[in-house]
């Protein structure tokens, strides 16, 4: 009987390490796969910079452009856009679907990201605002979810 109550929680514990990785695994499968989302955006902002883009645009006209860029992005949505005078900052998130591991959960896994464009060949500097877990910041906020 002692026997079979050790081969038991042996393998109610196992069960609940494999459990654990799994889920870990998934979630930083998910960051990831944010990252790259960012990568991407981060790539066509700079392109449409070198390209001239954002250099007559101003006002409600750059913001359509980014926006168009942003949306174009899996699940991506633009919070802002700031002109500043030696760069342009663009707050956006980015969504993917959740890892399978961990896919009890329905909708998409947002990550708010900062975009720091400064003028060409300056490349364009990408950091995330949202933490793992917990509040984001009050940039990120904005947007409809």
């Amino acid at each position: 009987m002692a026997a079979l109550a050790v081969v038991l929680v042996l393998l109610v514990t196992t069960l609940v390490i494999v459990i654990w990785y799994q889920w870990r695994q998934g979630e930083q499968e998910v960051l990831d796969e944010q990252a790259a989302e960012a990568e991407i955006m981060r790539g066509r902002l700079e392109r449409n910079r070198d390209a001239g883009e954002f250099d007559e645009a101003v006002g409600a006209r750059l913001e359509d452009i980014v926006e168009d860029l942003v949306t174009r992005t899996q699940d991506g949505e633009l919070v802002s856009v700031t002109e500043r005078p030696d760069d342009l900052q663009v707050v956006a998130v980015v969504g993917v679907p959740p890892a399978i591991a961990i896919s009890a959960q329905s909708g998409v896994d947002k990550a708010c990201f900062e975009f720091t464009v400064p003028p060409s060949p300056a490349p364009v500097i990408v950091e995330r605002l949202s933490p793992d877990e917990g509040r984001w910041p009050d940039e990120c906020y904005g947007f409809s979810s």
